[in-house]
C-alpha cells in the first residue's frame, strides 16, 4: 500500500489506527484514498475498483461501513482534534470557534435503502422539481480563515443522515419510554453538541440560515451556552416579558410582537438590546 499512497496521508491515517482493528485499518485507509482518487460518483463499487492492490471483494468493502465494527464517532472526534492541532488560531473568529451547519439532498434511485424517501427540494432548480427522492444529509463543518489567500475554508467534520416520516429509521425512548419518531432537529441537533464536547470548555458560535430559525433548534443550543448566528424568519414571534408561574410550572409570554415589525416597535438608536426582548423558548 505504501507504494500507491503518499506518505504524508499514510501519517495521517496512522493517526486514525487506534480505531480500527488491523483488516479494518486497511479498508479504511484504502475507502479514504478511493474516495480522493474515484471520479464521477463516489459509490463503494467505484471505489473498490480504485482500490485495486486490496485484494478484497466488493461485499466486503460493503461489509466494512454496514456490519464491521469500529466507532464512527471516535473517528469524527479524533479529525476534530487533529484540525485544531493543526490550524490553531486559524479555527477562531474572536476568541471562538466558528461551525457552519446546513443540509444537503443526494439523490437515489433504489427504494429499499435505510431512509430513502421523498424530500421537498429547497434547491430552486426548476429541472430537479419540486420533490427529490434520495437522502437528506445534515452537515457540520468548522470554518478557518487563511490570510495568505485571504479566503475562507470549511472543513466538514461530521454528517448525520437524517430520519424522515415517510420512512423512518430511527426513534427515542424517554425516561417515561414513550417512543417516539425522531424528528429533523434530533438528526441536526446531536452533531453540534458533540462538536461542543469535543471542543471542551472552548467558546462555538454556529452559523446557520433562516431556516433553523426556529425555537426547537436554538433553545437547546442556547442552554448549552451555544451562540447562535443566523437571518431572523419573516414570520419569527418574540415576546417582552417570561414571567414564570411557579404553580402551573408554566410560562407567561406577555407583550408578543413580530420580529418583522422591529423597527416600528423599537427606534433606532433606542437602548433596548435585542437579548432582552426576544426570549428564544
Amino acid at each position: 500500500m505504501q507504494q500507491f499512497i503518499p506518505l504524508e496521508l499514510i501519517s495521517y491515517f496512522l493517526m486514525f489506527q487506534t480505531h480500527f482493528s488491523k483488516p479494518n485499518f486497511i479498508y479504511f485507509q484504502g475507502y479514504l484514498w478511493g474516495l480522493l482518487l474515484t471520479g464521477g460518483r463516489k459509490t463503494m463499487n467505484n471505489i473498490a475498483h480504485c482500490c485495486f492492490w486490496i485484494d478484497r471483494n466488493l461485499c466486503s468493502w460493503e461489509r466494512f461501513l454496514s456490519d464491521n465494527l469500529w466507532d464512527v464517532n471516535a473517528v469524527r472526534n479524533t479529525l476534530v482534534q487533529i484540525l485544531v492541532q493543526k490550524l490553531e488560531d486559524k479555527l477562531k473568529f474572536h476568541g471562538a470557534y466558528l461551525a457552519c451547519v446546513d443540509t444537503l439532498l443526494i439523490a437515489k434511485n433504489g427504494t429499499r435503502m435505510l431512509g430513502v424517501q421523498k424530500w421537498h427540494d429547497h434547491s430552486g432548480n426548476a429541472d430537479r422539481g419540486e420533490e427529490l427522492k434520495g437522502h437528506h444529509w445534515a452537515i457540520l463543518g468548522l470554518i478557518s480563515y487563511e490570510k495568505t489567500s485571504q479566503r475562507y475554508w470549511c472543513w466538514v467534520t461530521k454528517l448525520r443522515l437524517i430520519s424522515g416520516n415517510l420512512n423512518p429509521f430511527q426513534f427515542i425512548v424517554n425516561e417515561d419510554g414513550v417512543t417516539r419518531r425522531a424528528n429533523f432537529w434530533d438528526g441536526v441537533i446531536p452533531l453540534i453538541l458533540e462538536l461542543k464536547k469535543t471542543l471542551g470548555l472552548n467558546s462555538l458560535r454556529v452559523v446557520v440560515d433562516a431556516y433553523f430559525s426556529k425555537a426547537p433548534f436554538l433553545s437547546p443550543l442556547v442552554d448549552k451556552l451555544i451562540n447562535v448566528i443566523t437571518p431572523m424568519r419573516k414570520d419569527a414571534v418574540a415576546w417582552d416579558n417570561r414571567i414564570e408561574n411557579k404553580s402551573k410550572k408554566s410560562f407567561i409570554l406577555d407583550g408578543k410582537w413580530k420580529l418583522a415589525h422591529l423597527l416600528k416597535e423599537f427606534k433606532p438608536g433606542s437602548s433596548v438590546t435585542v437579548m432582552q426582548i426576544i426570549n428564544l423558548k
